[in-house]
């Protein structure tokens, strides 16, 4: 029988810097400087204002693989 922790889900690595704002400092340059202008303006955000920039964040990624995989889907019905 499995423990319970051995059912939890983990994220992979090259995923964290989408849901972790600590990581995506360290490997996004756009939310470095975001993160350095916030700085700069004196004050954190808050929480509201993060989960809307990450909804907008995975809302481009999203955007970006559904345009790659239609092109995909179009190549390949005019080679049939």
């Amino acid at each position: 029988a499995a423990s319970a922790g051995d059912d939890r889900f983990q994220l992979p690595g090259f995923l964290e810097k989408y849901f972790s704002e600590e990581k995506a400092v360290e490997q996004l340059p756009l939310a470095r400087i975001q993160h350095e202008e916030e700085k700069v303006l004196g004050g954190p955000e808050n929480t509201l204002m993060k989960g809307i920039r990450q909804i907008a964040r995975l809302d481009g990624l999203l955007a970006a693989r559904e345009a790659a995989g239609s092109a995909k889907l179009q190549a390949a019905q005019q080679e049939l």
